[in-house]
């Protein structure tokens, strides 16, 4: 089950991986409901990659799944962090500045999924609970004031 907080981020894509993945096997298969005679080789090839986007994109959505998991089965770590919102460029990025000991100048930067709610409520030096992939030892969900911003692909 998608997280309603990733919604938005991946109901789209899903959507569109479904559509091209049912366009290429219709042209595969079928391609008389599409008024096309035997389609050449080289479009038949084009037609198997857009039939194997769903599988691309549940190879994508991995990440998600595993960060459900590490939110879900395993025990928070505090650290100090800090929402680090960048418009310089057309798009909006949001990074968490991450710091686990109180007087250390050492932070680690890390992308986040643009979230729906306000982020530039969120003070600077906020404490929060982390949680880290036991694995790579990567942080992937963070959790503060009752609100969760995801990490993207590391």
């Amino acid at each position: 089950m998608i997280h309603r907080d990733l919604l938005h981020v991946l109901a789209p894509g899903a959507a569109g991986a479904l559509a091209c993945g049912i366009f290429g096997v219709v042209g595969l298969v079928a391609p008389h409901l599409l008024d096309w005679t035997s389609p050449p080789l080289l479009v038949k090839i084009a037609l198997g990659l857009l039939a194997g986007m769903p599988l691309l994109y549940i190879a994508a959505f991995r990440l998600h799944l595993k960060s459900r998991w590490v939110y879900r089965n395993t025990k928070p770590r505090t650290a100090t962090v800090t929402v680090k919102i960048d418009e310089s460029t057309d798009s909006t990025s949001y990074y968490v500045l991450l710091r686990f000991q109180e007087n250390s100048e050492q932070t680690e930067e890390i992308p986040v999924y643009p979230p729906r709610w306000d982020v530039s409520a969120i003070k600077p030096e906020t404490p929060a609970n982390v949680f880290i992939d036991p694995r790579s030892s990567k942080p992937l969900v963070f959790e503060f004031e009752g609100k969760r911003l995801w990490s993207m692909a590391l």
